[in-house]
């Protein structure tokens, strides 16, 4: 189980808090505390987890490279020069 501070970074790796527990500095040892106690807290948390890291696979990678490189391509051949 992952315990974060909320900045952009940990926002979007963790879901926004859903794949990793997100706390301010002084929330720590609380969070760590109630992850100790609650094995089903601490479950759901590493499984919502495991889901979330194949998202950074690279294999996931890749394929987002390769379709942002042929959309890329299509709107080039089509003249579209923006978003």
């Amino acid at each position: 189980m992952v315990v974060a501070t909320p900045n952009p970074g940990s926002n979007y790796v963790l879901d926004q808090g859903r794949a990793g527990r997100l706390v301010q500095d002084g929330g720590f040892g609380q969070a760590i505390a109630d992850a100790l106690e609650s094995p089903e807290m601490r479950a759901g948390y590493v499984a919502r987890g495991r889901e979330r890291v194949r998202d950074f696979s690279w294999e996931t990678v890749v394929e987002d490279h390769i379709r942002a490189y042929e959309l890329a391509i299509e709107r080039w051949g089509r003249g579209v020069r923006g978003p």
